[in-house]
C-alpha cells in the first residue's frame, strides 16, 4: 500500500519536517486567521442586530400612521387649516385688517417666527403679534370676530392693561397664530397643481 509520502516520494526522515511545518501551518491559522473571521463574524451580527433595531423603530412609526392621520382629520374638523404657510400668512394679514376695522388702533405689528417643528410633524404654524390700544368694545368685537366658529385663527397670547393716566382704553399685545397642514409628499403637490 502506497502512501500519501510515498506519492510525493518524501523520504522517512523529511516526515517529521513536513509534520512540523504542518503542525506550524495549523498554528499559524488558529493564531492570526480564525480570530479575524470570528471579529468579522461579531461585527457583522452587531450591525445585523443594529439594523433590525432600526427596521422595528421603523416599522413602529409605520404603525403609528393610521392613528396620525385620525388625530389629523380630528384636528381638521375641530379646526379650519390654511392650505400652506403662504395662505396663514394671508390669513394673519386679513386678521390685521379685521382688528383695524373692529376699531382697534394698531401700534405694531410683528410676525413670528415660522414655527414648522419637527420633521414628523404634519402642522406647522404662523404667528403674528399685534400691540394695539382699544376700547373695550373695539376689543370685545375683534375677539368675538377671531374666535368664530372653524376659524383658522387662535390667540394664543393677550396681554391687556388699562392705558395711563386717563385708563379710559385698553393697551395690550395680542399674539395670533395661523396653522397650516405641511407638505407631506412632493407627489401630493404635483397631484393637487394638475387637478387645478
Amino acid at each position: 500500500m502506497t502512501t500519501l509520502f510515498d506519492r510525493f516520494n518524501i523520504r522517512r526522515e523529511d516526515r517529521r519536517t513536513v509534520f512540523a511545518a504542518l503542525g506550524v501551518g495549523f498554528l499559524l491559522v488558529n493564531a492570526f486567521i480564525i480570530p479575524s473571521l470570528y471579529r468579522s463574524w461579531v461585527t457583522l451580527s452587531a450591525t445585523i442586530e443594529k439594523d433590525e433595531s432600526r427596521r422595528g423603530r421603523l416599522q413602529a412609526q409605520i404603525d403609528k400612521k393610521p392613528a396620525i392621520m385620525a388625530e389629523l382629520g380630528e384636528l381638521k374638523k375641530q379646526v379650519e387649516l390654511a392650505e400652506s404657510a403662504e395662505r396663514a400668512e394671508l390669513i394673519l394679514r386679513q386678521q390685521s385688517e379685521l382688528a383695524e376695522k373692529s376699531g382697534l388702533n394698531i401700534e405694531s405689528k410683528r410676525p413670528g417666527l415660522r414655527q414648522v417643528g419637527r420633521a414628523g410633524d404634519l402642522l406647522g404654524e404662523e404667528t403674528l403679534t399685534l400691540a394695539f390700544t382699544a376700547g373695550d368694545k373695539e376689543l370685545l368685537d375683534f375677539l368675538v370676530n377671531t374666535s368664530g366658529e372653524r376659524s383658522a385663527v387662535r390667540i394664543r397670547d393677550l396681554d391687556v392693561k388699562p392705558e395711563e393716566p386717563a385708563r379710559a382704553k385698553l393697551r395690550g399685545t395680542v399674539t395670533l397664530v395661523a396653522t397650516y397642514q405641511k407638505n407631506t409628499s412632493p407627489k401630493t403637490a404635483k397631484q393637487k397643481g394638475k387637478a387645478q
